[in-house]
């Protein structure tokens, strides 16, 4: 009884002093009056404020554990209390362990016993008549508000977290998809990469990020017309430059590229792009319309697209004599451009520039 007496007398002195004595200034701790260079002094003063942070910072982090502490003690409670309501067994919390003495509301137990028993749940198996049971017990269960769920307002963070990944996610959708019209708008679809060889054609698009394959929608038509749909929107969507065959098309995606490989009707058929060069349209002024001018193609460029051709590998090597009329046409002229150009003969170099003029498309 007197120990009893004596621990009650003391209950709570460690508190109350902490809480009743006032941190002394930095600037007036006794080492501040013992004459060291200031270096030294700025040296303590540091690790003075540092431990004086930690401790700070500790007692923060006890204060919210006993805070999650109270808030987990008020959801057992909770639970009891409904158990009990609806008839229920108490909650399993705590029934692997030893019984333990009632806590106080204000009281914080210091540690557990040790359990028991371990449960083996790896070949539990349960009965029929069981999972009804379980079920009818949950039939008209519904959770109550926000009650337990303490100060901290977790439900709510939750739901401000999923509303702020549907929010970045419909951004993501509507950039996407403004990105997609745009390339639908520039030069009229056609690829951001094109490339050939004798007997095939390489399209490249790229799109933008969160586009998978299950977005994607590739047909050729009667080897007349291609058509490409990412996520319904037609990026290309018109008559081809040349017919393919169009039972054969290969297209994949890889690291947000889209990729296209046609097959071509006529082999060794040179292709200046992948559609048709429409013709020129003007408005109701007369103004010629800038979305319809073809584009521009120097001799350079076309002599660059036959060399590409020619010297690209589809599995096949082309031979001159396999070629038609006019792409022997276009190699003859491309002979003789060199071999002027080589020679500095600049009156046969006039000449093969305007035969190549000829075989080509009209430079506008």
């Amino acid at each position: 009884m007197n120990h009893q007496k004596g621990l009650e007398a003391f209950e709570g002195y460690s508190q109350m002093r902490e809480n009743s004595t006032e941190e002394v200034p930095i600037s007036d701790l006794p080492y501040h009056k013992m004459g060291l260079p200031q270096e030294q002094l700025d040296l303590m003063d540091s690790f003075f404020r540092e431990l004086r942070a930690n401790k700070k910072q500790q007692a923060k982090s006890q204060r919210q554990e006993l805070a999650e502490y109270e808030l987990v003690k008020n959801e057992y409670r909770e639970r009891a209390l409904e158990d009990q309501a609806l008839g229920r067994a108490p909650t399993p919390m705590l029934e692997s362990y030893e019984e333990a003495p009632a806590l106080k509301d204000d009281e914080l137990p210091l540690t557990l016993t040790a359990p028991k028993k371990p449960v083996e749940t790896d070949n539990i198996q349960i009965s029929a008549d069981e999972k009804k049971e379980i079920d009818d017990l949950f039939a008209n269960f519904k959770p109550k508000a926000s009650k337990s769920l303490g100060p901290s307002g977790r439900r709510s963070r939750f739901q401000q977290i999923i509303h702020e990944e549907e929010e970045e996610a419909s951004v993501a959708e509507i950039r996407a998809m403004e990105e997609l019209k745009k390339l639908q708008r520039t030069r009229r679809g056609e690829p951001t990469r094109f490339e050939q060889a004798a007997g095939e054609l390489y399209c490249w698009w790229s799109l933008p990020a969160g586009i998978s394959a299950k977005d994607i929608k590739v047909s050729g038509s009667g080897g007349e017309w291609l058509t490409v749909s990412v996520r319904d929107v037609p990026i290309f969507d018109r008559q081809l430059f040349h017919q393919i065959k169009g039972d054969d098309i290969i297209w994949s995606l890889d690291a947000g590229e889209l990729s296209l490989t046609l097959t071509k009707r006529e082999r060794s058929k040179l292709w200046d792009q992948l559609g048709s060069v429409s013709e020129m349209q003007r408005d109701a002024s007369g103004k010629v319309i800038p979305s319809t001018i073809p584009e521009p193609m120097s001799i350079n460029d076309r002599l660059a697209k036959f060399r590409q051709m020619v010297t690209g590998d589809d599995g096949e090597e082309p031979r001159y004599e396999d070629l038609n009329d006019q792409s022997k046409q276009l190699v003859d002229a491309m002979r003789r451009f060199e071999h002027a150009r080589a020679t500095g003969d600049h009156n046969a170099l006039a000449l093969a520039e305007h035969d190549l003029e000829e075989l080509g498309r009209v430079v506008v």
